[in-house]
């Protein structure tokens, strides 16, 4: 069984925890913050070149789309920059640097296009990896073509920006509601290197805030797992000390206890049958029925005792349950007739096998079964309840009775060495009952059962196979 970490430790722990989330956080925002500083310098990129081409343009004094045209086309080189288009307020290229693309549409263009007429504002993208749908079409679209279809794509920034450009038109007559002719659209494509290398300084930054912070992680999770079984062994070392002093406890007990009471318990037997004849109202009798009960009664709790201080290791072995339920139902008879109670049992599936230790689990349903009858002085079922799950929780026992259910406000101390809530209870058995599921990797915990009275809910995670 896992052992819960101390609370320093826990708090250590998520100390590191937070730490490392605030640090990836930080990161995560320096990486936005250069993204929006990369944005605004190939916004500031685009515009220079929107700014320049219109500068140049007004000076052509014939103002012919060819005079844009050719523009265009002699644009200087620039490693940075990808592509460079002039639309119309239909998607139409009227300027490009292949002159092969003028007059084709960009209809996954169109909507960017309108927006920026409308608007006259500067609409922009980044486009990664993947081109668009329509450059794949090649001569058909107005994005350029590339000499390999395989070649990969740069990641790139989309921009665009209205031009004002008196004349130039070549687009017909202008109707009524339509955007103003002098206005084109300039697409600019960027490759993102032209902004530098500030987001990928930030970049490489929260990947490698990521690969020490999942190293951080793992080794915290490996302490935390180490601590964890170092403070179950250790919790197991006190629990041994704890059960091998309890051992001499018992060990004296049951010598200093135990024979003399077994002695006290003959010699009273032997006075009740000398004094049958000479005491006709039976009073003397009785004093030394009572006696011979506490006797008993003493003697039994030395056994639970001896049994709990002793418990050996588990001997697995499979046996059939039902055999088990069976042995226990007819030790327990006279017990159930004089109470005017019955255990119903149920066991799915029937001829159930399972793997445990037959001695200790007789006497874990034994004690739990009593438990149920000093718990229903007025009679009543018990039902006992064995089913083999497919899951983790393997081999389940659940055990009801109709009694009084749990004491209010104790549920959590059932199982303590010890304690009880009955007058004549040694308080052992339950907690005898939790250590055998324990021993055997099982859990053993209790409820108030839906119609009243309590139900013992067993979980062994060894399953048998009928």
């Amino acid at each position: 069984m896992a052992a819960s970490l101390p609370l320093p430790v826990r708090l250590l722990l998520s100390l590191l925890a937070a730490t490392a989330a605030i640090l990836l956080a930080a990161s995560y925002y320096n990486y936005q913050r250069s993204m929006e500083v990369k944005t605004v310098l190939l916004q500031n990129k685009a515009a220079g070149i929107a700014q320049t081409i219109e500068a140049l343009a007004r000076k052509s004094p014939s103002r012919t789309p060819e005079d844009l045209q050719s523009l265009i086309a002699s644009w200087p080189e620039d490693p940075h920059l990808f592509d460079l288009t002039v639309f119309d307020r239909n998607g139409v290229i009227i300027a490009h640097r292949d002159p092969a693309r003028l007059g084709k549409e960009d209809a996954a263009s169109l909507f960017l296009i309108r927006q920026v007429l409308a608007e006259q504002q500067i609409r922009f993208r980044y486009l990664k990896g993947q081109p668009p749908a329509a450059f794949s079409t090649g001569a058909a679209s107005g994005l350029p073509e590339l000499s390999n279809p395989a070649q990969p794509i740069p990641p790139r920034f989309e921009a665009f920006l209205p031009l004002h450009l008196g004349g130039f038109d070549g687009e017909g007559p202008r109707m009524a509601g339509d955007y103003q002719p002098r206005f084109k659209v300039l697409q600019v494509q960027l490759l993102e290197s032209a902004a530098g290398d500030v987001s990928r300084a930030a970049l490489w930054q929260l990947f490698l805030i990521g690969l020490v912070l999942l190293g951080t992680l793992t080794v915290t999770a490996y302490l935390a797992q180490t601590l964890r079984r170092y403070f179950a062994l250790e919790a197991r070392a006190r629990e041994q000390a704890r059960m091998a002093s309890l051992g001499q406890v018992a060990t004296w007990v049951a010598h200093e206890v135990r024979n003399p009471l077994g002695a006290i318990k003959g010699l009273l037997q032997l006075v009740q049958e000398t004094i049958e004849e000479r005491d006709p109202d039976g009073q003397s009798q009785r004093y030394c029925e009572t006696a011979v009960r506490e006797s008993e009664r003493l003697e039994r709790f030395v056994g639970d005792l001896l049994a709990y201080s002793r418990l050996p290791h588990p001997a697995v072995a499979e046996w059939p349950l039902d055999h088990l339920v069976q042995e226990i139902t007819a030790l327990l008879e006279p017990e159930l007739r004089r109470q005017d109670a019955a255990i119903v049992t149920q066991i799915e599936p029937p001829g159930l096998i399972v793997r445990a230790d037959r001695d200790q689990m007789h006497r874990l349903l034994l004690n739990l079964i009593q438990n149920a009858l000093a718990a229903m002085p007025s009679g009543g079922d018990i039902h006992l309840r064995a089913l083999s799950s497919p899951t983790e929780e393997g081999l389940s026992i659940i055990l009801e009775d109709e009694g009084i259910g749990l004491p209010p406000g104790e549920e959590h101390r059932l199982f303590e060495p010890f304690f009880t809530t009955r007058e004549k209870g040694s308080g052992l058995g339950l907690a005898l009952c939790r250590d055998i599921v324990s021993r055997h990797g099982g859990t053993i915990r209790a409820e108030d059962a839906p119609g009243g009275g309590a139900r013992f809910i067993v979980n062994l995670p060894e399953k048998g196979e009928p």
